[in-house]
C-alpha cells in the first residue's frame, strides 16, 4: 500500500506492485517537429506568482512536483521539460486520463458498429447485471456522461469505493454488488464505476481487452515510442482499470491531444469521426448533465472550445482548438497545487 500519512492512496509508479497487460506500439513511429531554436526558449524567461511569491518557470515546475511538461502549438513541440528525477523514457501514471481514452475507444466502437448507439442500453453487454433493480435503464450515454446514477463513493483513500476500485482483484464482482441512488439521467456524479463499466461493456463489444483495442486502434497507427502498460485488477480475472491506470510516455500521451485537436484527423486517416469529437467536447446541460463534463472531458467553459482530460496528482492533457495547442502536465504529488 502507498501512504500519505496515515492515508492510502495511489502513486505514479504502481504499476510496479500491480498486473498489467502491455500495449505494444508498432514499427513506425512519428516524432513531432521540434522548434529549431532552444526548445527551453522562451519559457525560461517566465516568471510564475505561485503561492505569494514570483518564481522562475523552472522552478515553478519544480517546486510543484511536475515530473513531465511538455507544449505544443501547431503539432510543432515547442517545449518538453522532466523534472525530479524523471526522463522522457519514463513512463508517466494517467490516472483519470484514462477515463478519456476510454471515451475515445467508445468512439471508435461505434464507428465500427460494435456498439449500435450511446443510447444502447448497458445490460446488451452487461447481461449479468439484469436481475439489478433499474441497471437496465441505464444507457451507455447515462455512462458516458456520469449520469448513471449509481451509489459510489468518489473516495481515494482506504475508506472509499474508488479506493476499493483500485485495489479490488476482482473488478466484476465489486461492480456487481453497488446500487442505484437515483434515476439514470437524473444528475451528474463524477464515479469511477460509470467508467469502469464503460470497460466492460468495451471488451464485450470488440471482443477484445481494452488494452488490446487501444493498440490496434491507437497505439500502432499513432506511431507511439514505445510500448505502454494498462493495470489489470488481477492476472486471473484480467480486466484493465478503465477508469485509471494507463502508463506511457508523457510524448505519447501528446499523440492523444494532437489527434483530438485535428478531429480525429492523424496524418490523413480518419482514426475517429469528426462528430465524436464535437459530440464529445460541446457545452451540454440537459438530461442531467453539467455543462463542464461531457464524454469523459472536462469542458473548459469559461475558455470558449477548450477542454482537457484530467486525472489524479493534477495530470492533464489541456487541448485548445482556437489556438491550436496542446498542454501536457504530470506529477507526483497530491500537493502540487
Amino acid at each position: 500500500k502507498n501512504v500519505i500519512g496515515n492515508q492510502t492512496c495511489s502513486v505514479i509508479e504502481d504499476y510496479k506492485i500491480f498486473d498489467t497487460r502491455v500495449i505494444e506500439n508498432g514499427n513506425s513511429v512519428f516524432h513531432f517537429p521540434r522548434h529549431p531554436a532552444d526548445l527551453n526558449f522562451p519559457f525560461q524567461a517566465l516568471t510564475i506568482h505561485h503561492r505569494g511569491i514570483q518564481k522562475k518557470f523552472f522552478s515553478f515546475l519544480k517546486d510543484t512536483d511536475t515530473i513531465a511538461f511538455l507544449f505544443l502549438k501547431n503539432d510543432q513541440l515547442l517545449f518538453e521539460k522532466y523534472l525530479n528525477e524523471y526522463t522522457k523514457e519514463k513512463n508517466v501514471a494517467s490516472f483519470s486520463i484514462a477515463k478519456s481514452m476510454i471515451s475515445l475507444l467508445i468512439g471508435i466502437a461505434i464507428q465500427e458498429g460494435k456498439i449500435q448507439s450511446i443510447y444502447q442500453p448497458i445490460t446488451d453487454f452487461l447481461p449479468h447485471l439484469l436481475d439489478r433493480d433499474q441497471y437496465s435503464d441505464i444507457k451507455i450515454y447515462h455512462l458516458l456522461q456520469m449520469t448513471s446514477g449509481i451509489q459510489f463513493d468518489e473516495e481515494y483513500w482506504w475508506l472509499g469505493d474508488a479506493a476499493e476500485f483500485y485495489y479490488t482483484t476482482d473488478l466484476k464482482s465489486v461492480t456487481s454488488q453497488l446500487e442505484i441512488g437515483n434515476l439514470s439521467g437524473a444528475e451528474t456524479q463524477y464515479k469511477s464505476v460509470d467508467t469502469q463499466l464503460l470497460g466492460m461493456i468495451l471488451a464485450q463489444a470488440t471482443k477484445m481487452s481494452n488494452s488490446q483495442y487501444l493498440q490496434e486502434k491507437i497505439w500502432i497507427p499513432l506511431g507511439m515510442e514505445a510500448p505502454a502498460l494498462w493495470g489489470l485488477d488481477s492476472q486471473h480475472s484480467g480486466i484493465e482499470k478503465a477508469f485509471c491506470c494507463i502508463y506511457a510516455r508523457a510524448i505519447d500521451f501528446a499523440k492523444i491531444g494532437s489527434l483530438y485537436l485535428n478531429n480525429g484527423n492523424w496524418k490523413g486517416e480518419q482514426i475517429i469521426s469528426e462528430k465524436w469529437i464535437k459530440q464529445s467536447t460541446m457545452i451540454d446541460s440537459t438530461n442531467g448533465s453539467v455543462p463542464y463534463y461531457q464524454h469523459q472531458w472536462w469542458i473548459h467553459h469559461h475558455a470558449p472550445k477548450t477542454y482537457a482530460a484530467e486525472g489524479f496528482l493534477g495530470q492533464f492533457i489541456y487541448i485548445s482548438p482556437s489556438t491550436n495547442t496542446t498542454i501536457l502536465r504530470f506529477g507526483i504529488s497530491i500537493f502540487a497545487y
